[in-house]
């Protein structure tokens, strides 16, 4: 006759000690010594303690003790540096990041665990170091493109991003890089609209057009504008009609011009026959930010001839002192044109104002007394 377990129920094949294999070893393990630690329920292993309070026990010498993550992470961080990963580490720690990613449970705690989080200076210089010539793979740009497109960002998330990025300067290295990866690019049909859209909806806030009316206004800002615009001319280098008339009466004097529009090199490789268009003379005045004045022509040593437009420069034959001129008053102009002439004055150039009115209905005159200014 087979003898079986002596719990009630239990048909299982008898063991040892009136038990089943089953049985028989919750007994055995009722009747084992357990953890002394309060709370624990864990086998014993030796000094009276289980493995895990055994072990607190040997490394720290307090079974209470419990390290910091942060700094248990600093020291594996630290032990870590320097140590060469293998391609095929490098792999499984890829594919296990990977599938821990498509979870969508994990992915939200580990955003609810970064919220609040303030990096520090330090890690920010160390990621910046890090990232430093760092290249990304077409194939990863893609992913990236196609994981942003869609995200919609909340209004604190957008504001967290703008003051982040205030007062960020970037070198001329990296402006260059930008204009580069920019340059032949073209936005799709459904980028133009929400870019359209968004501005938009931007520009009608009240506060927000303040705000860049009060960047674009300040006097940085503004001699920024004014060295662009100075660029671009210079660049461009095409004279208006009246321009033209005034550089025609010149060669026809028997002056040659000189395209050089660097006033060193221009002064170097010219003399008294050759005339210059827009060369950036420098001057300064308490008043005025401004640090150049664009000559119309400048003839060497230090003749300059300014062409002053009807509207541009208010003439007083045709404006009255109050009357408004691209939101300054005729005065005003007059104010600002002075300050510039007497500054240049002091420094010892001679100046001849051609107004555009005399050059238009007094050409033969205003011809005469260009040629005279230029020859004696």
């Amino acid at each position: 006759m087979v003898k079986i377990c002596s719990i009630d129920g239990c048909q299982n094949k008898h063991k040892g000690r009136g038990f089943c294999d089953n049985h028989l070893a919750k007994e055995v393990f009722a009747d084992s010594k357990l953890c002394t630690f309060d709370g624990c329920h864990n086998k014993h292993k030796g000094r009276g303690y289980c493995d895990k309070h055994l072990q607190r026990l040997r490394k720290w010498g307090d079974v209470n003790f419990v390290p910091d993550p942060k700094i248990t992470s600093e020291k594996l961080s630290k032990a870590g540096k320097g140590h060469p990963v293998s391609e095929q580490t490098r792999k499984k720690i890829s594919e296990r990041l990977k599938k821990a990613y498509t979870n969508p449970e994990l992915r939200k705690k580990q955003s609810e665990s970064h919220k609040g989080q303030i990096v520090s200076e330090q890690t920010r210089k160390k990621l910046s170091i890090i990232n430093t010539g760092k290249k990304l793979s077409p194939t990863t740009l893609k992913k990236m493109s196609i994981g942003l497109s869609g995200l919609k960002r909340s209004p604190q998330q957008r504001k967290n991003i703008s003051e982040g990025r205030m007062g960020i300067k970037f070198s001329k290295e990296h402006k260059e890089k930008l204009v580069t990866s920019h340059t032949g690019h073209k936005d799709s049909e459904i980028t133009r609209k929400r870019k359209s859209t968004s501005i938009t909806k931007a520009w009608a806030n009240p506060e927000l057009r303040q705000k860049m009316s009060d960047i674009q206004s300040t006097p940085e800002r503004k001699q920024l504008q004014r060295d662009v615009m100075r660029k671009v001319r210079h660049n461009q280098q095409k004279p208006n009609m009246k321009e033209l008339k005034i550089k025609k009466i010149l060669t026809d004097g028997g002056f040659v011009f000189n395209r050089e529009q660097d006033l060193n090199k221009f002064i170097k490789s010219s003399n008294e026959s050759n005339f210059g268009m827009f060369i950036n003379v420098p001057f300064s005045h308490p008043k005025l930010q401004q640090k150049y004045k664009e000559t119309d022509f400048l003839i060497p040593p230090n003749k300059i001839i300014e062409h002053n437009g009807t509207y541009i420069h208010a003439d007083p034959r045709k404006y009255s002192a109050d009357a408004k001129i691209w939101g300054k008053t005729a005065e005003e102009r007059w104010g600002l044109d002075k300050m510039i002439l007497d500054s240049l004055k002091k420094q010892g150039y001679e100046i001849l104002i051609v107004w555009e009115l005399d050059l238009v209905k007094d050409t033969e005159n205003t011809t005469k007394k260009i040629l005279k200014f230029a020859k004696t």
